[in-house]
């Protein structure tokens, strides 16, 4: 999946599986200005607010 990422379309289909033979670094700018930063925070949101509630819980309940 990641070395998909600095492919263009045309080499993504024709070898999907391989090494990019060009490295297309646009396809990480097009993301960004799309608003891929959005989903970025709210992951990073998601998982402190996961990893808070899994610590706070864990300790409660391992003095059980």
């Amino acid at each position: 999946m990641v070395f998909s990422s600095f492919k263009d379309n045309i080499s993504y289909l024709t070898d999907p599986w391989g090494m990019p033979k060009v490295w297309h670094f646009e396809n990480y700018l097009k993301a960004w200005d799309k608003g891929v930063q959005n989903f970025l925070v709210n992951s990073i949101f998601v998982s402190a607010i996961t990893l808070f509630f899994v610590l706070l819980f864990s300790t409660m309940f391992s003095f059980m």
